[in-house]
């Protein structure tokens, strides 16, 4: 061999080896990049679940409060007993018979309800639609106890009702 030609094979041998050194670093980088990429990727999809979850949650709240309000709705307020008592002799009234407001608790009892006595004067029929009117009306009571006096000859039934009313008060128990 010539020395022109020894000095080809070691020219193109450096460029061999100068291009699997550059071949190789740069695999080494892409790699490298690949590993950050991919915490990377793990990283943005555990926080757009959190984002979702927070979403969800939020959402959740929301219908929680929405309920709550819609529940809330179904207690009689504390401040608001003398119109649900005036409504409540309106309900007799538009029945055909007539509601006496007989005692009122004054506090709410550990459970947040007040203790309801009611008379409730008319005829049979009159008397039991008004019980339940009162009883299924749009807020959460309850019979406690009921005593019917019956007419003699032909008069007015008369109901004795107690009811268990549920109010915003929180309960102490």
């Amino acid at each position: 061999m010539t020395s022109r030609a020894l000095t080809h094979l070691f020219i193109a041998l450096a460029l061999l080896t100068g291009s699997i050194g550059v071949y190789a670093f740069a695999y080494y980088q892409v790699v490298s990049e690949s590993k950050r990429s991919a915490e990377l990727e793990s990283q943005i999809q555990m926080t757009i679940e959190s984002a979702v979850k927070a979403a969800e949650t939020s959402d959740t709240l929301v219908a929680l409060a929405e309920d709550e309000r819609v529940i809330r709705e179904y207690y009689v307020s504390l401040a608001g007993i003398v119109p649900f008592l005036e409504r409540i002799e309106g309900t007799g009234r538009s029945i055909g018979s007539a509601v006496q407001v007989v005692s009122v608790s004054d506090k709410p009892g550990s459970d947040g309800r007040i203790t309801l006595t009611l008379r409730i004067i008319g005829s049979f029929e009159a008397v039991l639609r008004t019980l339940g009117a009162i009883e299924y009306g749009p807020y959460d009571s309850r019979i406690t106890s009921l005593t019917f006096d019956t007419p003699a000859t032909g008069g007015a039934w008369t109901a004795a009702a107690t009811f268990s009313v549920a109010t915003d008060a929180v309960p102490t128990k």
